[in-house]
This record gives C-alpha cells, structure tokens and sequence, in this order.
C-alpha cells in the first residue's frame, strides 16, 4: 500500500529530520478514514519526493518514440498531472506496446 499526503502536508513537513513521527501520523490519519488495524503494519518506511508535483503537464495520456528503437513514456507529467494522471497514462502506454507488439513494430 501507498500512501500519499497532500501537497500542503508535504511542504510543512520537508524539512523534517526524523521521519517517523510524519509517518506515524499519516497512518493514524489512515486509520481514522478506514480501520485502525492500518496504524500498525508489520513494516513501513516514508520517503519524500521533493520535486513530486509537475507544475506544467503535457495534455497528452502517454508519449512514444519509434526511432532509432521504440521507447514508451508515463508518467503524472502527461495527462493532467496527479496520481490519477500517472495511472492512467501507465495504462495507456501499455496500450500502446500491446499494439506495437501486433502492428509488428517490434522486429526481433
């Protein structure tokens, strides 16, 4: 499991050296929204992106190269930017192999 904070959360915590107590209070928050078993997992660890949010995305779901050899892009920099984004621009990219694969632009 994942678990993301907002941006907000995020930039008041970025400086922090010790971690922990940040992670601890996500999963407290975590299970307050779901179940409180989530507040203890058997193992956890937080780590900060700290250039994780795109300003500017390209409003396109996914991005590909054919030459010199193929090479497929995702990422929450297409699509909108955001988690959803990414997700979406993975599913669309593996779209776009699948097809590559049938369309014979794969030669082996």
């Amino acid at each position: 499991m994942v678990l993301h904070s907002t941006a907000e959360f995020a930039e008041e915590h970025l400086e922090a050296v010790d971690l922990a107590p940040i992670g601890e209070m996500m999963l407290e928050e975590l299970g307050h929204l779901l179940i409180p078993q989530l507040t203890r997992p058997d193992w956890w660890q937080v780590h900060r992106w700290r250039y994780s949010r795109v300003c500017q995305s390209l409003e396109m779901d996914s991005l590909a190269s054919y030459r010199p050899l193929p090479l497929f892009f995702a990422g929450d920099w297409l699509a909108g930017g955001g988690v959803e984004s990414a997700f979406l621009s993975g599913i669309r990219a593996a779209e776009e192999i699948i097809s590559s694969f049938f369309d014979g632009v794969f030669i082996y």
